[in-house]
């Protein structure tokens, strides 16, 4: 939603509405399922197998959603005639496009560095360690 306030160009307020709702809906569920799969790997895995493995397991799920709601968007964007479907359209598009890129490049790398900060405060969450015991 910033990159209209840079050109200086006019956003519907409902468009505005309407995209913050669809985007909090579709690329939270991206970030949520990404997230529960690190913390069951996490269990049997150290941190960067976790993250390996989970990036492979989720990859086509959030590239096939990410990548039908980015087309999806843009298409509409493109054929509509009416001002405020177009405007959706592209918000959605640039929204989803935006939120796929940092579901896969930014959060693992978020997992990868807070995972003793993770680890300390998710209750109910055991995760694997390879540090030895004193008996």
């Amino acid at each position: 939603m910033a990159i209209p306030y840079f050109f200086d160009a006019t956003i519907f307020y409902i468009a505005y509405l309407i995209v913050s709702s669809i985007q909090l809906g579709a690329t939270v569920d991206y970030a949520i399922l990404f997230t529960d799969r690190y913390t069951e790997y996490r269990a049997t895995m150290n941190k960067k197998q976790a993250v390996a493995e989970t990036i492979s397991m989720v990859a086509i799920s959030l590239l096939t959603s990410g990548t039908v709601l980015t087309a999806v968007g843009f298409l509409l964007s493109k054929f509509s005639t009416h001002g405020i479907l177009s405007q959706l359209g592209l918000f959605i598009g640039r929204g989803a496009l935006l939120s796929t890129i940092i579901v896969f490049f930014v959060l693992p790398g978020l997992l990868y560095i807070f995972d003793g900060v993770i680890r300390r405060t998710t209750r109910g969450v055991h995760f694997y360690s390879t540090e030895k015991r004193k008996g």
